[in-house]
């Protein structure tokens, strides 16, 4: 798979600026060891000569990089060399223009034609000068991409692994264990093939928590199935209290999904909706593809949120916030989870992933 992560735009920092300020500098001093010889003027002269230069070159070179680095930084290798392409042209005229007429301005019309006579070395000179400093911006932000995608990386596997810990140890927790092996060891005598089902649906759970792990995405279906595991076992704790409705596309069931999402929606929704709710109440998974996007909708009648926002109820620690940072980091900010309370009571919460994977 390959995750398109939200990277944020390139801007102009002081670091920046002062690093492309040490790189004008040194191409005044540089040039101005050239233009003394050329011109027969001191190279004190000459530097603060090319220094007026520069600093006309550096301004023209503010729209044109907010224009190929930053407009279009998500844009392909292609269209960028053809705009620079066009552009680098007009950038070396323009600025041969703009500081003839400075000169002009400044130094008289003699020191102006002087600067004219050399105009087909110094427009190749500029030429180069927008190819340097360009490619260097380019380079730049490469590596800047390839470091936040390393560091985006390092922190989603993280967040997969504390959330493949945090679903383990729900599912190894006492309390858990102790209501299903309650119920199954209440089986053995009364009903031995419920209770061996049971046995099987709690060994699928643990099995496919542990598998999953290797894979970033696994097909619908088989998150689907470890839901549904996962609430036969409630429904065998609570009874007449849960009441379950899967309502889901059958041509979405081959669609990637991250693994144990829809679960953890699931588990929250029974945990903290309809379990502490005295009549119980209904949970309704909902999973549709349409225009190229997997929409999940997992929903419940239980005791509500009271209004509360996303934000402050994954401060709660409901099990919203590693689901929220997970397809975060995996999907972009469009995968984030939406939460609402339904007119009827209960609460809602939904998300959309593309059916097929970047």
């Amino acid at each position: 798979m390959k995750a398109e992560l939200p990277i944020p735009p390139p801007r102009i920092t002081w670091r920046g600026v002062a690093l492309a300020s040490v790189g004008w500098v040194l191409y005044a001093l540089a040039f101005a060891a050239y233009y003394a010889q050329m011109v027969q003027v001191s190279f004190p002269t000459a530097v603060f000569h090319q220094l007026q230069g520069n600093v006309i070159l550096a301004l023209l070179s503010i729209p044109v990089w907010f224009l190929t680095v930053r407009r279009m930084d998500r844009a392909g290798w292609g269209w960028k060399i053809a705009v620079h392409a066009l552009i680098a042209p007009l950038y070396a005229v323009g600025g041969f223009e703009a500081i003839a007429g400075w000169v002009h301005l400044m130094a008289g019309p003699t020191a102006a034609q002087q600067m004219r006579d050399f105009s087909q070395w110094t427009l190749l000179g500029f030429f180069f000068v927008y190819l340097v400093q360009f490619s260097f911006y380019h380079i730049a932000r490469s590596a800047q991409q390839i470091r936040w995608r390393e560091r985006q990386a390092a922190e989603l596997l993280a967040l997969t692994r504390e959330q493949e810990l945090a679903i383990l140890k729900a599912q190894l927790n006492p309390h858990f264990l102790f209501n299903t092996l309650n119920g199954i060891s209440a089986m053995v005598t009364r009903d031995p093939e419920e209770a061996r089902h049971m046995i099987s649906r709690l060994a699928d759970l643990l099995r496919y928590a542990t598998d999953s792990s290797e894979r970033p995405l696994v097909p619908l279906r088989e998150e689907v199935a470890f839901t549904q595991a996962y609430v036969q076992l409630e429904q065998k704790r609570l009874a007449e209290r849960l009441s379950v409705e899967l309502d889901i596309d059958s041509e979405a069931l081959d669609a990637p999904i991250p693994p144990m999402i829809l679960q953890s929606l699931v588990e929250n929704a029974i945990k903290h909706g309809i379990a502490p709710a005295p009549e119980g109440g209904k949970l309704l998974v909902q999973i549709r593809a349409a225009k190229g996007l997997l929409r999940v909708v997992v929903r419940d009648t239980g005791i509500g949120v009271n209004g509360r926002a996303l934000e402050e109820l994954k401060a709660l620690g409901t099990g919203l916030k590693n689901s929220d940072e997970r397809l975060w980091h995996l999907f972009g900010a469009e995968a984030q989870l939406r939460v609402q309370t339904p007119a009827d009571g209960g609460f809602q919460v939904d998300f959309a992933l593309p059916l097929e994977p970047q």
